[in-house]
């Protein structure tokens, strides 16, 4: 697996990519799912956003575009489905760290690791958002594409 550490906030890199591959044709997908940098809020915060997977209408690559995301405190990440034809999910454990197979909404708008939360299924072209408020590591995954590896984290300093 090939890792690619982008960029850098405060000191601390903001996105680790693994090389995606679509598994039927091989076909490098990565340059197409790379996140962008961040955007600051008026309140010095940071909004992230990261691709919940990614095709093109022939194929589709099951991973979120950053497999590990570095983020504060009051930071907010923003996934997006660009793929058109696969929905996904963004689901976050609670504190026993249990994935509920429950494909609705869950949880509210922040997450500090208490509550079980996540997006619902994302349609071709839907957008979550989950604002982080305490550091921690919070792994999350895709319901339906986990047993392909479509999983994350995201680490939250102070």
């Amino acid at each position: 697996t090939e890792i690619y550490t982008l960029s850098l906030h405060d000191a601390l890199p903001i996105y680790q990519i693994e090389s995606a591959q679509d598994i039927g044709q091989g076909a490098p997908l990565l340059g197409s799912i790379l996140p962008p940098p961040p955007t600051s809020n008026s309140d010095g915060t940071k909004t992230y956003a990261v691709n919940a997977g990614n095709g093109n209408g022939t194929e589709s690559v099951m991973r979120f575009s950053s497999s590990l995301l570095f983020a504060r405190v009051g930071d907010t990440v923003t996934w997006t489905n660009p793929d058109p034809m696969m929905p996904h999910t963004v689901t976050l454990p609670g504190s026993d760290g249990v994935f509920d197979e429950s494909f609705a909404p869950a949880g509210g708008l922040t997450y500090d690791g208490s509550e079980f939360t996540s997006s619902g299924v994302l349609m071709p072209g839907g957008t979550y958002s989950l604002k982080f408020t305490k550091p921690g590591t919070y792994n999350y995954e895709c319901l339906i594409h986990d047993t392909v590896g479509m999983k994350a984290t995201i680490i939250v300093q102070p």
